[in-house]
């Protein structure tokens, strides 16, 4: 109990001497940054909307084997459900399940073809001995 209350207690210390910290700087800026959501689910990171109104994604692939065909398959298991989870987050879902409609298509497109490139280039490496950890891609809603 005692614990919590000095827990407590510094940061209601820190947080009044924030200002006091802040007013003796110089003049302080008025811009401010928008800094976006990020989630982390096991291999898929998900982030956005970043300050232009992006959404990416990052998947690791570090643990899986990029010079089998078995490893090749949960890679692109791994992507296909990466790009939904980026169209998902982005807004660009279908609105009614099951049926996917102009924007979403082009965002699930648009992902798989950055995936795609990404693939191929990440099979050069692999088949080259360089090791592949990650791979991204990011979009930004038609509706933005």
């Amino acid at each position: 109990m005692h614990k919590g209350l000095l827990t407590i207690a510094a940061a209601a210390t820190a947080l009044t001497a924030l200002p006091t910290i802040a007013s003796a700087g110089e003049a302080l800026s008025h811009e401010y940054s928008v800094v976006g959501h990020q989630h982390r689910q096991g291999w898929l990171t998900t982030a956005g909307p970043d300050a232009q109104g992006r959404y990416s994604v990052a998947i690791d692939i570090a643990d899986l084997d990029a010079t089998t065909a078995a490893g090749w398959s949960k890679i692109n298991s791994r992507v296909s459900n990466g790009a939904a989870q980026l169209c998902d987050i982005s807004a660009e879902q279908p609105q009614i399940p099951g049926y996917y409609d102009g924007p979403a298509r082009a965002c699930r497109a648009d992902t798989l073809a950055q995936a795609k490139a990404q693939l191929a280039n990440a099979r050069h490496a692999a088949a080259e001995g360089r090791p592949v950890t990650r791979l991204g891609f990011a979009t930004t809603p038609a509706s933005r």
